[in-house]
């Protein structure tokens, strides 16, 4: 009997963590009935971190109407564990469930992420909070969540900013002092994998902007709006936030997360890793797999394959990984750990054609990860 492990991230506007997971059970299973799959639902604290929380964390799914980044009614889902709540940004503003089309950064709001913050504060009075902030569709430095937690951001006039960049760009005075008091009895775990800082060439506009809807010849303006923000809340709290790794991910929600009280800021992956007890469970296991939407030079930031890479290389025991596309620039992935990369995709395809077609996909690039570990033990390589 062939033991093996699963977790593999989501397919970005294709297939969720465990969907990817089950393809691959479903297609070893086929192949050869000697092979155990266990499959893990697994993230880095972008869309999917609930699903991975939840497995790690005994706890209960929970549902709550809030508003999305456009300030619409929209149902979004929490985790409940004790006195532990589970947060999932992306469940609030992510950025999949928004159409490409639609994105607009300048209209776009993380106010709902704070209004679900404060409502499960005076719900469950909870002793942490697990946040994860990767996926969003939102570049407003984390104004509205601010807003919706109580912070207070007039213009020139005095009046209350509007949102996303657009209020932004009319933050003239800021005054904290009226944050929502509950803050200071809970300590906040922020699961991030970003180090990028709030403004500059690597910052959150530079770098996460376009992928947001923003067009390139507004990348310059808005990047100017953020640091002129940066500046007012450093000011308002009375330490440099500029240079903070992290402060940049999230369109900028790392930045506004700074001025909370007790926040502390860890690995996604790491933390996630660490939950789920992986490094204990992997020795019981011949093969491991994984995968993601795309495998490039970002990946060794902190994405999934490269945290189980570590991990595998450590212990000794074969990391393959399907992608949907890899790019020239990730060679240093094999250094890290990982053994093979298999992509789906082996033929002319449309990005249309990928994700409807994604199941299939999945399960033949499976059936090659198959054939290569069965390589593996007739030349005894191992």
């Amino acid at each position: 009997m062939t033991s093996v492990m699963v977790l593999s991230d989501s397919f970005k506007s294709s297939a969720s963590s465990l969907e990817v997971g089950n393809w691959i059970k479903s297609s070893l299973n086929e192949i050869d009935e000697a092979f155990s799959v266990d499959v893990y639902p697994f993230a880095d604290g972008g869309e999917g971190t609930l699903e991975a929380l939840l497995s790690a964390i005994s706890g209960e799914e929970k549902k709550i109407v809030v508003k999305d980044i456009f300030l619409n009614d929209k149902i979004a889902k929490y985790g409940v564990s004790n006195e532990t709540i589970l947060i999932e940004s992306a469940e609030v503003i992510g950025i999949e469930s928004i159409k490409k089309e639609a994105l607009n950064p300048f209209e776009a709001s993380s106010y709902g992420l704070g209004v679900l913050l404060k409502e499960v504060l005076h719900t469950y009075h909870p002793k942490t909070i697990y946040l994860g902030i990767g996926g969003t569709a939102t570049n407003d430095g984390g104004l509205g969540f601010l807003q919706a937690l109580g912070g207070k951001f007039l213009d020139k006039k005095n009046q209350e900013v509007g949102v996303g960049i657009k209020g932004l760009k009319q933050v003239s005075t800021i005054n904290l002092s009226g944050l929502e008091p509950l803050l200071k009895e809970t300590n906040i775990i922020v699961l991030s994998d970003v180090e990028n800082t709030i403004c500059g060439e690597k910052g959150a506009t530079y770098v996460f902007g376009p992928q947001k809807g923003l067009p390139e010849e507004s990348v310059l303006e808005v990047d100017q709006y953020m640091l002129k923000f940066c500046q007012l809340l450093s000011q308002e709290v009375g330490r440099e936030l500029l240079t903070i790794p992290g402060t940049g991910a999230a369109g900028g929600l790392g930045l506004a997360l700074q001025v909370l009280p007790n926040i502390s800021f860890q690995s996604g992956i790491e933390t996630i890793l660490q939950l789920n007890k992986v490094e204990e469970k992997l020795s019981t296991y011949d093969l491991v797999i994984t995968g993601e939407g795309r495998i490039d030079n970002q990946s060794q930031l902190g994405k999934v394959p490269i945290g189980i890479a570590r991990l595998t290389k450590k212990i000794g025991i074969p990391l393959m990984v399907i992608v949907g596309s890899q790019s020239y620039e990730q060679e240093n992935s094999y250094q890290e750990g990982i053994d093979l990369i298999v992509d789906i995709i082996h033929e002319p395809l449309s990005l249309r054609e990928a994700i409807e077609d994604v199941e299939n996909l999945v399960k033949k690039a499976t059936k090659t990860v198959y054939h290569a570990y069965k390589m593996i033990e007739k030349y005894q390589v191992r």
